[in-house]
């Protein structure tokens, strides 16, 4: 009986010394490969960060000095999207045939805004710039002129804020009871309001209106230049003429004065 109890007892033993060697090789494995991932990771990101800064030194050396309302921002070529446009758009129709969180789901995986091929708008009410992005990267950089939002200011003089994508857009437009027109526009909404990028105010001839309205890129803002934007987002003729013909609806945007804290990672890239 003894001889059997001590058996048993080395028999427990043993068991528990191989469930605990076991155990450490498993935890062993494990902890080295989430370090090798975090290692991969920490890579990957210090190689985006490096061609994100490229990319912003890029921008920068391209962007056109005493912008007027008749030109490019930049004086590079504009850049080519028609294909990410056609993409997103089939993207967009076969999300139709999906309901409730398959259908949000399925947006989200696919037009994430960190796919290097997504292409969204981002608008910086501060920087007073309107930004292109193929996912994290910005490919185009437009100056913009863009009105503050007052605490005690008009609703039709704020510029609507927050997370939306377009909903519309057209080409040259003339509207003969306000007496101006615009050569493109994008009409864009947050779900509650709606806003509006388009280019500065012109006459029925193509001549510019309201003079000063294209010193585009001041942050130097006032009530009166508030006032006169009227709660759109004006861009040069170029400009708006380039959004309006490939920016199309279901496209992201976000506009921000940087006081969002959701959206700090998108910022810290500017």
């Amino acid at each position: 009986m003894k001889k059997e109890k001590h058996v048993l007892a080395w028999t427990i033993t043993v068991v528990l010394i191989l469930i605990t060697g076991i155990s450490v090789v498993v935890v062993h494995r494990a902890s080295r490969e989430n370090n090798i991932r975090m290692a991969r990771q920490a890579r990957l990101d210090r190689r985006l960060d490096r061609r994100i800064a490229h990319q912003k030194r890029l921008q920068k050396k391209a962007m056109r000095q005493n912008i007027q309302w008749n030109q490019p921002s930049m004086t590079i070529p504009y850049p080519n999207v028609s294909r990410e446009m056609k993409r997103q758009t089939t993207i967009l129709a076969r999300a139709q045939k999906k309901k409730g969180s398959a259908q949000r789901t399925y947006l989200r995986k696919k037009l994430n805004r960190d796919n290097r091929h997504t292409v969204w708008l981002l608008v910086s009410t501060k920087r007073q710039r309107v930004f292109v992005m193929e996912g994290p990267y910005p490919v185009y950089t437009m100056y913009a002129s863009i009105g503050k939002n007052y605490q005690n200011g008009t609703k039709q003089n704020e510029t609507v804020l927050g997370f939306a994508h377009i909903t519309r857009r057209g080409g040259q437009f003339f509207d003969p009871q306000l007496n101006q027109g615009t050569s493109g526009w994008l009409i864009y909404s947050t779900g509650q309001s709606q806003g509006q990028i388009k280019s500065i105010p012109l006459s029925q001839k193509g001549h510019p209106l309201k003079r000063g309205l294209w010193r585009f890129g001041s942050t130097k803002l006032s009530k009166k230049h508030n006032h006169r934007n009227n709660g759109a987002i004006y861009v040069s003729v170029p400009d708006a003429q380039w959004l309006s013909r490939n920016i199309k609806p279901g496209t992201q945007i976000i506009v921000n004065d940087y006081q969002s804290d959701s959206i700090a990672q998108y910022w810290n890239q500017f």
